[in-house]
């Protein structure tokens, strides 16, 4: 009898360890590819050995192709991409998880398999430790990378298809196009983040209390504004912060020329919204918030971007409840940011509800911080260091006729070039007896030395739980 248990046993830890290599990755073990093929760039899709949940083996595509027939544990796949937007994705269950990374030309991407089940972009640091011990997968047909690379991912997306169309190319010249593996040429602009439907006017963009974010048209000019009823994002674009207030930022997130949404939110995060369509008709993608909500600063996150350390990343600003501003250093890529969950220090702090914006107030060359306080006063922080490290001076306040501002309630602040004239302008928002205003100051000063003789509330339907 004990044989028989022994036997059986041994039946059983062979079909256990059959079970552990057949969804384990067993070719090649992982090698980085130094010298990219010039004009591409690399990513590298891998699934950790020690993966929770290798029971799960699901198929990844590429722009919707099939690539890999099953994921496994341990396993990886480096694809070569030239430049442009690519979309990988797994499925299981009927249940398509995507993601969509900008490829540069020389950079190499990491794109991690994990729990939950999805694909996650990771930072090259981490990327790098984690696929060490992966091996490669078998690719779905040889070859692999040189076909994705021909006419099946040269093709257009529906987006570039109906940009063509809307431009009066005829239909037959877009397949004619298709077949030759031709694509639609697409610069990239510099955005304005003041002009949301593309008119030549400034616009305003507000958050809320409810966690909405409201869109204002200038059906004025820019010398008189008036602002109509809002677009509210939710319906239009289903833009809305799941938690609460929100603090809006419009930012080119991907590099792409076109306009994305940064929000800060109530609980201290930051998310984002990643514009697919147009400037003039944006698509928005479903709130993603940053560090998968691990980037936390507290309460009421006001967010803002800027190369901070000079490397050409853009790094995030934020702003608390407690008046102080943190930076998160991107350890991504330009087209795909990253953050650091280790917030640096700047040592700008304000009475309270810190709402930083960029700008070289001064106009020698470096970025200075404006914010808005809780105290219902605007500061001004002087950058006093270099292009790398960022020094701040003490506190100045924005003065009005030779005043200091200060109203009623908190504060918000923008600074724009509002008649473009070339010098700093200021928008500043307060909220009094719950309904807000919304003030214009045009610098009649210089742009070294910006000076405001008055403060000039705009004419608009504002909503009573709106926020600038």
């Amino acid at each position: 009898m004990q044989r028989i248990k022994k036997r059986l046993l041994n039946i059983a830890l062979l079909f256990i360890v059959a079970l552990l290599f057949a969804n384990c990755a067993m070719g090649p073990a992982y090698q980085r590819v130094d010298n990219i093929p010039a004009g591409m760039g690399v990513v590298y899709i891998y699934r950790p050995a020690k993966f929770v949940g290798g029971g799960n083996s699901p198929e990844l595509r590429v722009n919707g192709v099939p690539k890999i027939n099953r994921f496994i544990n341990g396993g990886y796949y480096p694809f070569f991409l030239k430049p442009g937007e690519v979309e990988f994705s797994i499925e299981l269950g009927g249940r398509v998880m995507p993601i969509t990374l900008y490829i540069e030309a020389g950079q190499t991407y990491y794109i991690r398999h994990g729990m939950p089940i999805r694909l996650t972009l990771v930072s090259p640091k981490i990327g790098e430790k984690e696929i060490a011990d992966c091996r490669l997968l078998e690719g779905r047909q040889p070859a692999l990378e040189e076909k994705m690379n021909k006419t099946e991912t040269s093709a257009f997306t529906p987006e570039e298809i109906l940009l063509l169309k809307r431009s009066g190319v005829p239909y037959e010249k877009i397949l004619e196009m298709q077949k030759k593996g031709e694509r639609m040429p697409m610069p990239v602009s510099k955005i304005n983040p003041f002009d949301w439907n593309e008119d030549g006017k400034k616009d305003i963009i507000t958050g809320s209390n409810s966690g909405k974010v409201y869109v204002y048209i200038n059906k004025g000019t820019n010398q008189e504004p008036e602002f109509d009823t809002a677009l509210e994002m939710l319906e239009i674009h289903n833009v809305k912060v799941e938690d609460g207030e929100s603090a809006p930022y419009i930012v080119d997130w991907n590099e792409d020329g076109k306009k994305d949404i940064l929000a800060g939110s109530a609980p201290g995060e930051v998310s984002i919204f990643i514009n697919r369509g147009t400037n003039l008709h944006p698509i928005f993608e479903k709130e993603l918030k940053l560090n998968e909500g691990d980037l936390d600063v507290g309460d009421y996150a006001s967010p803002a971007m800027v190369d901070w350390d000079g490397n050409g990343l853009k790094d995030l600003v934020v702003g608390n409840k407690n008046g102080k501003v943190f930076v998160f250093l991107n350890i991504g890529y330009k087209h795909n940011p990253l953050f650091s969950s280790d917030e640096i220090k700047t040592g700008i702090k304000v009475d309270g509800r810190a709402t930083p914006f960029i700008v070289d107030w001064n106009n020698d060359g470096k970025f200075d911080v404006v914010s808005g306080s809780s105290d219902g006063k605007v500061y001004v922080f002087i950058n006093e260091g270099d292009s790398k490290t960022p020094k701040f001076s003490k506190p100045q306040t924005v003065q009005v006729n030779g005043k200091e501002l200060k109203l009623p309630n908190s504060t918000s602040v923008i600074a724009l070039d509002w008649d473009d004239d070339g010098k700093t302008d200021l928008l500043v928002s307060n909220k009094e007896k719950n309904q807000l205003g919304i003030y214009l100051l045009i610098n009649t000063g210089t742009k070294e030395k910006p000076e405001f003789k008055e403060l000039k509330p705009l004419k608009g339907k504002f909503r009573d739980d709106a926020a600038l």
